[in-house]
């Protein structure tokens, strides 16, 4: 076990952590196979498959536990209408289509 802290983006480098030679010496051959794949996927439904697969993956092996993120919070309403659901990249996914309701 490594208990660590690391600084990223919000949309942080997969292969960083789940790449070769990746921070945790973590290996998935399927993962590393998509992982390249991706560098030279243009078609957005083909990425979004391809990532809802590592997710897949990942869900399975948990090969890190992520215990809290200290950057952007999303502050709710329960006046907020519309798809207020974060995803694994995003706090604010489908944020254009969110609205306030009085």
């Amino acid at each position: 076990m490594l208990l660590t802290g690391i600084y990223t983006s919000l949309s942080p480098d997969l292969s960083n952590f789940l790449g070769e030679n990746n921070l945790a010496n973590y290996e998935n051959e399927e993962i590393t196979y998509i992982l390249k794949e991706l560098n030279s996927i243009t078609d957005e439904n083909l990425q979004k498959e391809k990532y809802k697969k590592i997710i897949e993956i990942y869900q399975k092996e948990v090969p890190y536990i992520g215990l809290y993120r200290n950057q952007d919070i999303v502050v709710y309403s329960n006046e907020f209408r519309g798809d207020v659901t974060p995803n694994t990249y995003s706090l604010y996914y489908n944020f254009s289509n969110w609205y306030r309701e009085y």
